[in-house]
């Protein structure tokens, strides 16, 4: 499962589920509008997989002018 969120006003923006085979990749796209101006983190968690070497928890910081 991967969850979207942010930090900071609003606790959550939207969650879907996706199952992925092996080498596989997907986007998923979440749209949200800030409710204001201001600097926003962007997070996003996977659930983890056995003996899976990368960070399933991912942060972006971005400002909103």
């Amino acid at each position: 499962m991967v969850r979207v969120y942010k930090l900071l006003t609003d606790p959550f923006i939207g969650a879907e589920n996706i199952t992925l085979e092996l080498g596989a990749n997907a986007t998923l796209v979440f749209t949200w509008t800030p409710p204001t101006y201001g600097r926003y983190e962007i997070c996003a968690e996977a659930s983890e997989v056995p003996n899976d070497a990368y960070n399933q928890f991912l942060c972006s910081r971005k400002g909103i002018r």
